[in-house]
């Protein structure tokens, strides 16, 4: 029994309901195939290799605070990030929970600590100038179109 991003069992949804834009970002914005894709499938983590299976340990912040994650937990789920899952993921990866005080008032958020994964993940080696091309391409392409 687990809990996984909403958007692994479910791909084509995505907070905020962005991907029911897309004849928007299509037609109007004439976006390229990337940010189409990105749109309408979500951000796919680059694996070079299958991570190993694993179940690592919460941080010390998620044990020492286990209400205040269960309430995170609950809201993740109601807002539909979260789904609750009937069977162990390949690969349990740690929680951390991230307090701050703002005027007083103490906010927490749960966060997912990706760091073990890093090995397994494809790095873009794109030299920032080749990237900054792309990027002012495509803003060029959306402000063109918002003009007309």
């Amino acid at each position: 029994m687990g809990i996984v991003p909403s958007s692994i069992l479910k791909p084509n949804f995505q907070p905020g309901g962005i991907h029911n834009c897309l004849d928007f970002w299509d037609g109007e914005l004439q976006a390229g195939d990337w940010v189409k894709n990105l749109i309408k499938f979500g951000y796919t983590v680059p694996f070079a290799t299958e991570p190993l299976e694993s179940e690592l340990p919460n941080n010390a912040t998620v044990r020492a605070n286990p209400q205040v994650v269960e309430d995170q937990v609950k809201l993740l789920i109601h807002q539909g990030v979260l789904r609750r899952i009937n069977f162990k993921p390949h690969c349990v990866n740690p929680l951390g929970l991230v307090t701050k005080t703002v005027q007083g008032v103490v906010k927490h958020r749960l966060i997912f600590d990706g760091s073990r994964l890093i090995k397994f993940i494809l790095i873009d080696r794109t030299l920032l100038p080749s990237l900054m091309k792309k990027v002012v391409k495509e803003i060029s392409c959306w402000h063109e179109a918002a003009k007309e």
